[in-house]
């Protein structure tokens, strides 16, 4: 097996391609697919992290309220993608939710609840449907002064899908890729599936069991890494974009889906719509399969997913 280990878009990042041979000419043809592949993630990276003052999506936030701004093709379909999610689920995944985020500091040393004042005002900055976006034009226009965009519930996936498609590019057709619990399984591995483990939300050192998967994107969301603690009690970094509160009666969902953008924000979407609605959302869309681990440690599962 060759590997890549390495650290990107904050999350540890490991690639495994599987050869019957590994000669010098494979892993030299190895090295080069891993090179480009990280150099279009650092490429994404810088137009799509809003946490890079020089992105074009903190271009987009800094002229809100102001004159549109155009945007790259890349930036322009990742726009579209979250659009898509918000519009199906009348805004259970909002991209526009950067302003709750910041009050909700996750990486303040000694944290303090935010007012439910603060919170009412930045939900007044908080709605889809303000983003004045033209798809053919790629000019994009947030209508209020104060909203941001925070594109991370797709844009990590989409990211890690143009990782593997400059690997297939490469010829390389059995391998994984792990970028922080967005995987991608491609082929098989020793002439099997890819055995991917779902962690177990409260017990995420060990997994809660593994499913076979081939030619599928695997994504993970859950609130054990990144939380807040205030008083005794632990917040999650996943908020609903409605109340402003981190969600409580969801632990961790798992989606299986085609592609990897895809799978990310409608994972995002189950946490939030919780354990009844989200599985119902999900056993509504073709090709998806979901696991939501509840509030309380229960499981469920959609209606496929024994067949995945």
């Amino acid at each position: 097996m060759i590997r890549l280990s390495t650290v990107r878009m904050t999350s540890p990042l490991e690639i495994q391609l599987v050869e019957k041979q590994e000669t010098k000419a494979i892993k030299r043809r190895a090295n080069q697919a891993f090179q480009k592949a990280l150099a279009e993630v650092d490429r994404l990276t810088v137009l799509l992290s809003e946490y890079e003052e020089g992105s074009e999506i903190s271009k987009v936030n800094r002229h809100a309220g102001q004159q549109p701004v155009l945007v790259s093709h890349e930036t322009a379909e990742v726009i579209q993608l979250a659009l898509e999610a918000a519009h199906t689920t009348d805004g259970a995944f909002d991209p526009t939710f950067r302003p709750l985020l910041d009050l909700w500091d996750y990486n303040q040393e000694c944290p303090v609840l935010p007012s439910q004042d603060t919170i009412e005002e930045a939900l007044e900055r908080v709605d889809f449907r303000q983003i004045e976006f033209d798809q053919a034009t790629r000019s994009v226009r947030l209508a209020r002064e104060g909203m941001r965009l925070g594109l991370g519930g797709v844009s990590k996936g989409y990211i890690v899908q143009a990782m593997v498609d400059i690997l297939h590019q490469f010829k390389f057709h059995n391998f994984l890729v792990n970028a922080g619990g967005d995987i991608y399984a491609s082929g098989s591995h020793l002439n099997k599936s890819w055995n991917v483990g779902v962690p177990d939300p409260i017990n995420p050192r060990r997994m809660a069991f593994s499913i076979p998967v081939q030619d599928t994107a695997f994504c993970t969301s859950a609130c054990y890494e990144r939380y807040l603690t205030i008083d005794g009690k632990r917040y999650g970094h996943i908020l609903h974009p409605k109340t402003g509160y981190p969600v409580e009666y969801t632990r961790g969902v798992t989606v299986l889906a085609n592609k990897m953008a895809y799978a990310d924000a409608i994972a995002t979407t189950i946490f939030v719509l919780g354990p009844r609605q989200g599985l119902d959302f999900a056993n509504s869309l073709n090709g998806t399969e979901a696991i939501i681990f509840d509030g309380k440690g229960g499981m469920g599962m959609t209606e496929g997913f024994q067949d995945c």
